[in-house]
């Protein structure tokens, strides 16, 4: 380098120019404009020997002359460079990295305050708005800009939220809670947090607020749908203790077959399945084997999966816990499967119940253990569950709207209750059952006359019991004189003829051809009186799956026509 060197207009020895520089306590390299290392300090030696870069001085002239920063390895460095002499390259370098990791930490937090989907609103210790996320526009409908700088208690007053709290945080130095309401009408959870420097000044206030609007309303839905349930309840304890009861007195061979079947059933206190039409009286064979079981002193609970809402059965059967809110605390609320607990839990139409609920009850079945909606806590229940459809479960199952293995649990004692025209020997007992319910209950005397019983006996009764019952209450209120005479019966009341089928052969075609024109004729003839592939099934002596195949293949035929 020779003997002296000019920098800033002095002249300095070699000697004197090295202490100085070694002296400085960030990396100092002194380079040629071709890239030879003249000098580096004892700050610069370890990013010289230790980073994997060829010819460092090379690589400082030739790409990092015109950079502000500069990295080796984890390092960055702020760079500073001077020309000397137009001979040689001082490189002043500061270290940088704990500034950038700072940086980059500070644009992490403003992320992480940005993304919050809480409102984060921060004041000074004077109450001047400092910072407010996007969710705090939201709220206020004001940009952030327009409240940085304005005091908080200003913007109360303003009215885009009420009441203040920022006044009694600064008075009472200490953490507070309260609720507000917006401009627009949110109601908001706003919790306040002081902060503190080292000699006890309040130097920041950051606030913290949740928009409970939604919550709120889910609370004012949850507690319409607790008023229902409790109204549910109700009705359905009034149907466990008063419901209809009527009893086998009829000596048919069917209905004698039936109560032979009932009587061993409700012996055994596995789960049972009672199928039928609607209104064949399955409810009440479910409390006979109630009664005639060795629970009859536990509870009878019934539910109607038709008469609750599908969005609350779940929380109706097996109960819910409800979590604390803010008025509220935490409430707990039994289901039905609790109350039935030592008796037996009849579903009524279990055919109605979603899968998620078929699984549930399966468990139960399977392990008496069940847990309450929104609670991890399982629970035991020592119930008998009685379940009823009038639908074709098998067909269910292969549709797969039905639990094939609930299915087969309940199926292992099945009852199928026929339709009340397969039975006509029972209707006079079921006449006069009802006629002396409804005397008892209306105060009256009234009597059926014999042609009505006879038109009766030759009636359809595709309502089967239900529609007797029905009936018979009608005919006890509306008829003006102690007897019922035929001329009071509704229009509708037919004779039930059998079906006939009157074939004329013109010509002879093959008897499978023949099979098929009768087979249509009965199907059209049927599902225009019926209106269902159910009764359909009852009338021809089918399974309703067969109904069902049948019709398919005669719509598809037309199709293809």
């Amino acid at each position: 380098m020779g003997g002296e060197l000019m920098i800033g207009g002095l002249s300095l020895s070699n000697e004197l120019l090295w202490k100085t520089i070694d002296n400085i306590p960030n990396p100092v390299i002194v380079t040629s404009f071709k890239g030879e290392i003249v000098v580096a300090n004892q700050e610069a030696t370890p990013l010289v020997i230790n980073n994997n870069i060829n010819d460092f001085g090379k690589y400082l002239v030739e790409e990092c002359l015109e950079k502000d920063l500069i990295l080796f390895g984890e390092k960055s460095y702020r760079s500073k460079s001077k020309e000397i002499n137009q001979e040689y390259i001082v490189w002043y370098l500061i270290d940088f990295t704990d500034y950038i990791t700072i940086q980059k930490n500070n644009e992490e937090l403003l992320e992480v305050f940005q993304s919050s989907n809480d409102e984060i609103f921060v004041t000074d210790g004077e109450g001047t708005v400092l910072k407010v996320n996007k969710e705090g526009e939201k709220h206020y409908n004001l940009s952030a800009d327009e409240m940085i700088g304005k005091k908080a208690e200003d913007l109360s007053l303003a009215g885009y939220f009420t009441p203040a709290l920022t006044p009694d945080i600064i008075q009472k130095r200490e953490k507070m809670s309260i609720l507000q309401t917006t401009m627009d009408g949110r109601s908001l959870y706003v919790t306040g947090n002081p902060v503190f420097d080292k000699d006890g000044e309040l130097t920041r206030i950051i606030y913290n607020c949740r928009d409970l609007t939604e919550l709120k309303a889910l609370e004012k839905r949850l507690e319409d749908t607790e008023f229902l349930l409790t109204n549910y309840r109700v009705e359905l304890m009034k149907l466990g203790k008063k419901e209809a009861f009527i009893p086998l007195t009829s000596q048919s061979t069917l209905i004698k077959k039936l109560g032979e079947v009932i009587g061993r059933v409700a012996t055994l206190d596995s789960a049972a399945l009672i199928l039928g039409e609607k209104g064949v009286g399955k409810s009440n064979i479910a409390r006979i084997l109630h009664d005639w079981s060795p629970r009859k002193d536990g509870p009878y609970i019934r539910m109607k999966c038709k008469k609750i809402p599908e969005n609350v059965v779940e929380n109706e059967l097996f109960g819910y816990k409800k979590k604390s809110s803010i008025k509220t605390g935490e409430t707990q609320e039994k289901g039905l499967v609790e109350i039935a607990d030592g008796g037996t839990l009849f579903i009524d139409g279990i055919d109605n119940l979603n899968l998620s609920i078929q699984k549930k009850i399966l468990r139960l079945l399977e392990t008496k253990q069940f847990n309450r909606v929104g609670d991890s806590t399982l629970r035991s229940s020592n119930i008998r569950l009685i379940a009823s459809s009038n639908q074709d479960l098998k067909l269910l199952v292969d549709s797969g709207y039905f639990l094939e293995e609930l299915y087969y649990h309940l199926s292992v004692l099945p009852i199928q209750v026929p339709p009340l025209r397969q039975r006509l020997e029972e209707i006079p007992y079921i006449i006069d059952y009802f006629i002396g319910q409804y005397n008892e209950k209306y105060g009256l005397n009234k009597e059926i006359d014999i042609k009505v019983r006879e038109r009766f006996l030759s009636h359809r009764w595709l309502g089967n019991i239900d529609e007797l019952k029905d009936i018979i209450e009608g005919l006890v209120l509306t008829s003006k004189n102690q007897v019922i005479r035929e001329s009071d019966l509704p229009d509708y009341i037919k004779p039930y003829e059998k079906p006939q089928l009157a074939i004329s052969v013109h010509r002879i075609i093959p008897l499978k051809q023949a099979v098929e024109v009768v087979e249509l004729e009965l199907l059209k003839k049927a599902y225009k009186e019926c209106g269902s592939t159910y009764k359909m099934a009852s009338i021809l002596e089918v399974n309703q799956s067969t109904i069902v195949r049948k019709m398919n293949k005669i719509k598809k035929s037309f199709q293809e026509k």
